[in-house]
């Protein structure tokens, strides 16, 4: 439980951090759009893909012990992303 309230807590770190990410890189998403090279990400896959980098963190740091492990999570494509993040997993 002390894992999610910390995951929790930092939510609220990686969420504002990931917006300013990915408003600073808002001039490289416009010129790729107009030169039509790829889909821009929305902000939503930026937070997940955040998240799910964090989880693996933890994963590989304080959860070690305990054996659970999984793969970094890789960029996801437009149309496949599985796991959404929320504002509500911050609460």
């Amino acid at each position: 439980m002390g894992v999610m309230v910390f995951r929790g807590f930092a939510l609220w770190i990686i969420v504002p951090a990931v917006f300013l990410i990915w408003l600073l890189l808002a001039p490289i998403r416009a010129l790729r759009r107009i030169l039509g090279i790829g889909r821009p990400a929305r902000l939503r896959q930026y937070v997940t893909w955040a998240d799910e980098c964090f989880i693996a963190i933890l994963e590989r740091t304080v959860l070690r012990p305990l054996g659970i492990r999984q793969p970094w999570p890789r960029w996801p494509k437009r149309d496949d992303v599985q796991a959404e993040t929320s504002l509500l997993d911050a609460v």
